[in-house]
């Protein structure tokens, strides 16, 4: 999970929500389409939750779910806030429960994690076999019930983008973490590409980068 800052509002969702009796389950398909775009506009193409590749096409593998912060069945009157709205994954829709993930696996449940939230996301981090954690009580059960970030298969692809970046530093330094690859490698983890994306797990291998480079930044 990596700190997503919500760009403008899209008109054609401002208009639907004006509209007396609006709901979310109503909005017209071209509506949603819009929605999609912006959402992964602002969020640079990484789901909200576990941060794999999302897209705003027609690839049934790369769809994009409308994913509701506070679920519409807890709060309906919050259902076409701009604010409340995110993209997310599939989460292993249509697997059993216990292998689904993120907006898949939340359902109607109420988060306390926000992706919107400074201090949350400051919280994690991630281990060496890809797994997330925060330091905050608060909020594990989240990561680990409710989006179930956890999930073995998650946390694979995780770990394989972290040695993804481990191999690639190591030959281009020579077998050795060197400085000045590691700034070169944080940011192209952080800069998006010509599509306004930034690579699969951004957030993860952002924070493994300035992890190793804390210890140079002290000296």
């Amino acid at each position: 999970m990596r700190l997503i800052r919500k760009g403008p509002e899209p008109g054609p969702l401002l208009a639907s929500r004006k509209t007396p009796g609006a709901a979310y389950l109503s909005l017209p398909t071209d509506v949603k389409a819009v929605v999609r775009v912006a959402l992964v506009r602002d969020q640079q193409g990484l789901c909200c939750f576990c941060m794999q590749r999302v897209e705003a096409a027609v690839a049934p593998e790369l769809k994009v779910k409308i994913a509701h912060w506070m679920p519409r069945s807890v709060d309906a009157s919050r259902q076409l806030f701009w604010t409340n709205l995110y993209a997310a994954c599939p989460g292993n829709e249509g697997a059993p429960f216990e292998q689904q993930h993120c907006d898949t696996r939340q359902r109607d449940t109420v988060l306390k994690v926000s992706p919107s939230d400074p201090t949350h996301v400051a919280s994690l981090s991630y281990t060496t076999r890809g797994e997330i954690r925060t330091s905050r009580d608060d909020l594990r059960a989240d990561l680990d019930v409710t989006l179930n970030l956890n999930d073995p298969a998650v946390c694979a692809r995780r770990r394989s983008a972290m040695l993804g970046m481990a191999n690639a530093l190591g030959r281009r330094g020579g077998g050795a973490f060197a400085e000045s690859e590691m700034r070169v490698a944080l940011r192209e983890a952080t800069t998006p590409n010509g599509r306004g994306e930034l690579p699969p797990f951004a957030g993860v291998l952002e924070w493994w980068l300035r992890k190793r480079l804390a210890p140079a930044a002290a000296t």
